[in-house]
């Protein structure tokens, strides 16, 4: 099992350092807490249009900023970008938090 995992992440981090590689940087964004007694989770993901594979990512903190969970999967044959994301949204709510504020790490 964390053979797999870690397989999973090695092609997940290739593939997203594939995807970004030639998008220019800006200025990192501060992550915001949420408001007390609420969990954060942070979801994004990576798709190549001409295999159609990609992978997802989904990070926990609560108000602090602290570590509580996260999760990266492969996602293979997905349509488009957008249903990778939709896949990490419901990655993140299969954790079963019961206050969650989510944010796309592609928004403020």
């Amino acid at each position: 099992m964390v053979m797999q995992a870690k397989a999973w992440l090695a092609e997940y981090q290739q593939i997203r350092d594939d995807l970004v590689s030639n998008i220019p940087r800006s200025a990192p964004k501060r992550w915001v807490a949420p408001r007390d007694d609420f969990v954060k989770i942070n979801v994004g993901g990576a798709w190549k249009a001409e295999d159609r594979n990609g992978g997802l990512g989904v990070v926990v903190r609560d108000e602090w900023g602290t570590f509580i969970a996260a999760c990266v999967r492969p996602v293979k044959k997905a349509r488009c970008p957008e249903q990778i994301q939709a896949l990490a949204l419901l990655a993140g709510m299969q954790l079963s938090f019961n206050d969650i504020l989510f944010q796309d790490c592609t928004h403020t």
